[in-house]
């Protein structure tokens, strides 16, 4: 087996600044040539730097990178919209076509009764559809929930009662 041995006395790092507007940058460590850190800021717009600093006996760091435009994406989307199959309606035939708008460029996935059948994505104009097959006959709730392109998740959109199958017959009447 080999050993690895660290210099604990060699540091190696990264710090972010955020400007245009002002807000908390972040510091990570570099490991493996690799470093990531999350920029605590609201949604918006930022101009972020960073420069590599170093420690070996003296503290010694990079210039300041290049500046680059970075967008923060903290907003939930809307709930995404079911339109069809429209409420309180009958699906006689599977596999059954979902279809309704939601965020553009996002994703979503449609749900009967809580439970996953299909995905999408949306497209630019905000409009999906997705099939599915195999639910059963009965009263279902269709659902879906959506992500956009940051993976901000959606609440699910206002459940649709929907019925699966043929009407049952009425019941016959007993003789007299």
């Amino acid at each position: 087996a080999s050993a690895t041995t660290v210099d604990l006395n060699y540091r190696n790092f990264v710090t972010v600044t955020v400007t245009n507007p002002a807000a908390p940058g972040c510091t990570s460590g570099v490991v493996n040539g690799y470093w990531s850190c999350n920029i605590k800021a609201p949604s918006g717009t930022y101009t972020v730097t960073a420069h590599q600093s170093w420690a070996a006996g003296d503290s010694q760091h990079s210039a300041e990178s290049g500046s680059q435009q970075v967008t923060v994406d903290k907003d939930r989307p809307a709930p995404p919209i079911v339109t069809s199959p429209k409420a309180e309606s009958r699906v006689l035939k599977q596999p059954m076509t979902f279809s309704g708008t939601g965020e553009p460029l996002g994703f979503l996935n449609v749900y009967v009764d809580a439970s996953p059948v299909c995905g999408a994505s949306v497209d630019t104009s905000g409009r999906w559809s997705c099939s599915a097959s195999g639910i059963a006959n009965g009263t279902h709730a269709i659902q879906a929930i959506q992500s956009d392109l940051a993976g901000n998740f959606s609440d699910p959109s206002a459940p649709l009662k929907v019925y699966f199958g043929p009407r049952k017959a009425p019941a016959v009447p007993p003789a007299a």
